[in-house]
């Protein structure tokens, strides 16, 4: 891919190497500025575009920070017992349930440490449920990407 005056261009590809543009969890393809996006954000920006788009509840805006192998592992936690391990469709289900018990949620990144392709990310999270009440949480992220996109997540929640 390459930019020739401000417009975004992509090599051709033959069916054998699959698709020109990655997909969204809805089968969407992105746009040539989502991928031209993708390639260019640092790791810093990329995860605070992916924690903006969970925030968003705009789905396929989260599918665009993730990559086609994506694995998120929930460690236990006093919401999650036994913990849980996410591929990019348990991922696009976990979002659809979140937002039938979330009115809203927000992540507030209190630090974030960023060396090669990995980060450790401390967030304080809020999530307001549909009553008005509001239920917090300290979390440690830490996240691989590949190829410029979210590739694995280990996840650390504490809930008072």
């Amino acid at each position: 891919m390459s930019a020739v005056n401000g417009v975004v261009e992509r090599a051709g590809r033959n069916s054998e190497q699959g698709p020109a543009t990655p997909l969204t969890l809805s089968g969407r393809r992105m746009s040539g500025l989502d991928e031209y996006n993708r390639r260019t954000m640092t790791i810093r920006e990329r995860i605070t575009a992916y924690l903006h788009a969970i925030e968003s509840r705009d789905l396929d805006a989260v599918a665009t920070h993730l990559h086609p192998e994506v694995i998120v592992t929930e460690h236990p936690n006093k919401i999650s017992p036994a913990g849980k391990t996410y591929d990019r469709g348990e991922l696009r289900a976990a979002g659809e349930r979140g937002k039938t018990l979330l009115a809203s949620e927000r992540y507030a990144v209190r630090s974030m440490i960023v060396e090669g392709d990995r980060a450790a990310v401390q967030i304080e999270w809020t999530g307001t449920l549909h009553d008005g009440r509001a239920m917090t949480g300290v979390i440690c992220s830490i996240i691989e990407l590949r190829d410029g996109l979210i590739w694995r997540q280990e996840q650390y929640d504490c809930f008072p």
